[in-house]
């Protein structure tokens, strides 16, 4: 994976589980911030609310994605502001299930 590109995610919420009603609707949670770091580009992104279909499409051009419960739970918080379906279109290494 030397030359690959790895992508590093995590995201910060507007809200919390008790704000919007429970873990079932953490669609409606709302993005504060995301940040990813790449190891082609050799640094960090900072995506703020309206910046993330760029963050999406990084997503999708890693060759592997890696994050801590991005699978259950930030792509749910992701997917209202994106065209994509991440988990379907992102090779992933999910620590927390790992």
């Amino acid at each position: 994976m030397a030359d690959k590109n790895i992508v590093y995610f995590d995201l910060e919420t507007q809200r919390s589980f008790g704000d919007v009603g429970g873990l079932a609707f953490k669609h409606k949670m709302g993005i504060s911030v995301a940040v990813t770091y790449s190891t082609a580009r050799g640094s960090y992104e900072i995506y703020q609310e309206n910046e993330l279909d760029r963050l999406s499409e990084e997503l999708i051009r890693a060759d592997l994605v890696v994050g801590w419960n991005h699978l259950q739970f930030d792509y749910p918080v992701l997917q209202p502001y994106v065209f994509h379906t991440l988990a379907d279109q992102t090779r992933n290494l999910d620590m927390m299930l790992e």
